[in-house]
């Protein structure tokens, strides 16, 4: 028997954006190629497609390449997307392929293929089923128009509903193997849990563990995933932490992120750095670290509350401590601003176009700073050691409304953001008192 041969392609993607003539009749591919101007000799190499037909594309450096393939009817039917940017350019952008697709259109019908780039099946759907499959090739999703039904790795059934019109029911369990039995109008009919505890592990075709849970009286609280040559790659404690790691096809660590939730974790986190008054009620922080080809740390950074705040620290290939970038709430800040607030001006705050970079230099500075220095205001109301004020500071928005709170021993003003609902002193403290915490934080200054 002849041995296969791999039927490898060699495709250079060049800057800017171009049509290519594809072999399959009438589609049509455009790419699009956005990258720096000057000539970068260094060029990344990404593999694409299954061990029968396997595609090279090499990609100059410093780019944002995306494929767009479409069909006769100019319907889309293929993405590609491939970052080679540096590390700390790539928020909110595809880092690299994931999988590759495949269309075939039959009379009013279709049938999809989604791969991984490892070759195996992700996906396979048509308008009467859908397929989808764990990367060790068992399967994850089935559903139909009449079933639905989920599994874990290891092939056990994790849930089960019939698919009828308005009609609610399932049959849910873990791998254990106990059950919730539900009737089709969602009514209990039988329960079987035993509560136990333990270790279970699904596996790939080499004999690697591909994920593993850890059981407490039925809940999982210990989940690992590692990749076919036994690295870890998520590690998850429930309730406390979700690590996640990104490796290169030579296993090297690309990023690293780490997600808190236990408030004795967040309390550790080094937040020294954060200005923002709003990341002091943390309800989740998110340490992100990215590494260069040497296995160093070249980008950490962190998120509060789904925001960037605080020093993002940027290291030389050495893995010494270089630039830093700042941020308040998501949004860039000069360093010297950040560092220093209370040389931000009045002008330069009232002055900004931007909505977002107005307010945030306004909260770091401080509703107090900023009273004291722009003497523009109305007192609407006073009552012993409060007044309130209204300060027409843009053109065109709503004034703020402040209340300002006299310290008698040391005869200094806080000064608090208060709804426009608050017409009086005393409505405004009781706000301050009644408003939820994580309200009062963002505020006070």
């Amino acid at each position: 028997m002849k041995k296969h041969t791999d039927q490898l392609e060699r495709e250079f993607i060049a800057r800017g954006r171009r049509h290519l003539k594809d072999d399959r009749t009438n589609v049509s591919v455009v790419d699009n190629c956005i990258s720096n101007k000057t000539t970068d000799n260094i060029r990344k190499e990404y593999v694409l497609g299954s061990r029968k037909n396997r595609k090279t594309y090499i990609l100059p450096k410093n780019c944002l390449w995306v494929r767009r393939v479409r069909n006769a009817e100019n319907k889309l039917i293929e993405v590609f997307t491939v970052d080679t940017r540096d590390a700390y350019k790539r928020e909110g952008t595809t880092v690299k392929l994931m999988y590759y697709s495949e269309k075939k259109f039959y009379g009013s019908g279709f049938i999809e293929k989604i791969y991984y780039l490892s070759g195996g099946l992700h996906i396979l759907s048509s308008p009467k089923r859908l397929y989808i499959f764990h990367e060790n090739g068992r399967l994850k999703l089935l559903k139909t128009k009449l079933k639905f039904r989920t599994y874990y790795s290891n092939g056990e059934l994790h849930s089960a509903a019939p698919v009828v019109p308005g009609v609610r029911g399932s049959a849910d369990g873990n791998p254990f193997g106990d059950m919730e039995k539900m009737d089709l109008g969602g009514n209990l009919k039988e329960t079987v849990n035993s509560g136990r505890s333990g270790l279970i592990e699904s596996k790939y075709a080499n004999g690697k563990v591909f994920e593993r849970w850890i059981y407490l009286e039925g809940i999982c609280v210990v989940f690992h995933r590692y990749d076919e040559k036994g690295r870890l790659l998520v590690r998850m404690i429930a309730g406390k932490t979700y690590i996640e790691i990104e490796r290169d096809g030579d296993g090297k660590l690309e990023r690293l992120v780490c997600e808190i939730s236990a408030p004795e974790l967040m309390s550790r986190v080094d937040m020294s750095d954060v200005r923002n008054p709003a990341a002091g009620k943390k309800k989740s922080v998110v340490i992100m670290k990215y590494f260069n080809k040497n296995g160093k740390v070249c980008v950490k950074q962190k998120l509060v509350n789904g925001y960037l705040e605080g020093r993002r620290q940027f290291y030389n290939i050495r893995g010494k401590k270089g630039s830093r970038g700042y941020f308040f709430g998501g949004l860039l800040v000069p360093a010297e601003l950040y560092e220093h607030p209370e040389n931000i001006t009045v002008d330069a705050i009232i002055d900004d176009p931007y909505v977002a970079r107005r307010e945030a230099y306004l909260r770091l500075m401080g509703y107090g700073l900023f009273l004291s220095r722009y003497r523009h205001f109305t007192t609407l109301d006073r009552d012993a050691d409060c007044e309130l004020v209204s300060v027409a500071w843009v053109t065109g928005e709503k004034p703020l409304r402040l209340l300002k709170v006299n310290y008698p021993p040391t005869k200094v003003y806080n000064v608090i953001r208060v709804p426009d609902a608050c017409d009086s002193c005393l409505e405004a403290i009781g706000w301050v008192y009644t408003a939820p915490s994580e309200d009062y934080n963002i505020l006070q200054e």
